[in-house]
């Protein structure tokens, strides 16, 4: 449990200027969400804090009704709620919505949360501004969450459980374990603002790990087992729409460039290897019993390989 100070107000109620330096600034980027951008833009209003907030939403040319919900809480709180509206699509030109909008946060804390996610802690932010204050050594801090499905029915009341309640976090634990869920995170802007150019050499479908990865290089996170939002697993998304082998094969790809991108970090290795390893096998075996043989020799060969590298790096 984090201490909150007393008396925090709820941010629509905060006195603005335009000239007001947020501490912290929420990233939510959003695309044809017009049944969820409601409630994650009313979970962000929710929140309580003792210090100024804004809030940037990225709207990556929603043919839908998005833009015209976001339309309407910037009309309501125009010094607190910053839009940008594409006319085209960013995404599919390969370039990255969450980067493009990180890149104008003025804040010292960055927190993230898709448009079809939502938070339910109205202290959220003000508890983990609290600890990242009194713990300069940890670049973030997350939190537990709920999972439902795309209808609201609640799959999961806790989405880590059990051996996932550690509450330090470091790069091998992300790397090799669990990778924290965006909606919960918080960060040190100061750390995002170095990792991002980084990035951009690489191609990482599940950018998640990556991006969590590196900022931990900064300094630890702490997580806190407390339930602060709910994550939203849809069947329209990129990622649903495609079966557990495509999904690994997508993950395997991003533990590829992980392995360039550490390349001078051996620490690193293990856990990067494990996963490459577990993968490869699972997807060499769902290959054969579908009859696809190509891609069971294929990544046969490869998880022997990631085998042998792996020993070789232990020596």
């Amino acid at each position: 449990m984090i201490e909150v100070p007393e008396k925090p107000v709820e941010i629509s109620s905060h006195a603005l200027s335009p000239d007001t330096a947020p501490l912290v600034s929420i990233s939510c980027i959003t695309y044809n969400q017009e049944k969820y951008i409601r409630e994650a833009i009313e979970g962000f209003l929710m929140q309580k804090t003792v210090f100024p907030v804004e809030i940037l939403i990225h709207d990556d040319a929603s043919t839908d009704k998005t833009a015209d919900i976001i339309r309407e809480y910037e009309a309501k709180y125009p010094l607190l709620i910053k839009p940008i509206y594409q006319t085209e699509n960013q995404f599919s030109q390969g370039n990255k919505p969450g980067k493009l909008n990180r890149i104008r946060a003025r804040g010292t804390y960055i927190a993230m949360c898709e448009g079809d996610d939502y938070w339910t802690d109205p202290l959220k932010l003000q508890k983990q501004v609290s600890f990242l204050e009194a713990n300069p050594e940890y670049s973030m801090v997350c939190t537990n969450f709920s999972v439902i499905d795309e209808n609201n029915n609640l799959i999961s009341k806790w989405g880590w459980q059990g051996s996932k309640t550690t509450s330090y976090i470091d790069q091998e634990t992300i790397l090799g374990r669990y990778t924290p869920k965006t909606l919960t995170v918080l960060l040190r802007n100061r750390c995002v603002l170095q990792i991002d150019p980084k990035f951009s050499a690489y191609r990482y479908p599940n950018g998640d790990v990556a991006f969590f990865s590196a900022v931990a290089e900064f300094g630890p996170c702490h997580f806190v087992n407390e339930i602060t939002g709910t994550y939203r697993m849809t069947k329209s998304g990129i990622w649903a729409k495609k079966d557990m082998a495509q999904q690994l094969k997508m993950k395997i790809r991003t533990f590829k460039n992980l392995l360039l991108f550490y390349s001078d970090k051996k620490k690193l290795h293990k856990p990067i290897y494990n996963q490459l390893i577990n993968m490869c096998r699972v997807v060499s075996i769902v290959s054969f019993k579908k009859a696809k043989l190509y891609d069971a020799g294929t990544y046969l060969m490869q998880y022997f390989y990631f085998k042998m590298r792996d020993s070789m790096d232990r020596r």
